[in-house]
């Protein structure tokens, strides 16, 4: 069965357009943030008010920043193995390197989230926050189903393309 090259090549149009998203999106981020807590002139009680705003900005800014840069690698990996195929076919090795690349960094992700919401649990145990606490408690469940699983089936498409490559290369070897 042939694939598509007119499909692909709109696939990775796609995928260009996505990746230039993501890049205004975190430039216009990061300008939008800059100077958003910034009041000028305020009051000493609510200066505590003030810092707590800042620092849950400066979070939820990381967040959006990381999520964006992750997703803009994790499309520029997917449009090389689109270019792969457009290039080689299907079912080549460097397409299960990349595969495997993208699983891994899925993965890795879990495991920084998982830290981060880890600390966030001793924190907010530590302050006796019960919100927190629940909604960090929640938030691992989200954290396994988003990335964990998501890095796991890209891991078995990764051996699907691996069985592939391998059948590939022994009919080659047998004609």
């Amino acid at each position: 069965m042939e694939t598509n090259p007119k499909v692909l090549r709109w696939l990775i149009k796609s995928i260009d357009v996505a990746l230039i998203l993501i890049v205004v999106s975190v430039v216009a981020t990061l300008f939008m943030t800059k100077n958003a807590v910034d009041l000028p002139y305020v009051s000493e009680s609510s200066k505590k008010l003030l810092s707590q705003l800042r620092t849950m900005t400066f979070f939820s800014t990381f967040l959006m920043i990381a999520s964006g840069i992750f997703y803009g690698i994790v499309l520029f990996q997917v449009r090389k193995i689109i270019q792969s195929i457009l290039e080689d076919g299907v079912f080549q090795m460097n397409q299960v390197s990349m595969i495997k690349r993208i699983s891994a960094l899925y993965l890795i992700l879990a495991g920084l989230a998982l830290c981060f919401n880890l600390m966030l649990m001793v924190a907010s145990m530590q302050n006796d926050n019960q919100f927190m606490l629940k909604a960090s408690t929640m938030n691992l469940v989200s954290i396994f189903e988003r990335f964990v699983l998501t890095g796991l089936i890209i891991m078995g498409v990764a051996q699907v393309f691996l069985t592939g490559a391998k059948i590939k290369e022994e009919q080659r070897l047998t004609i």
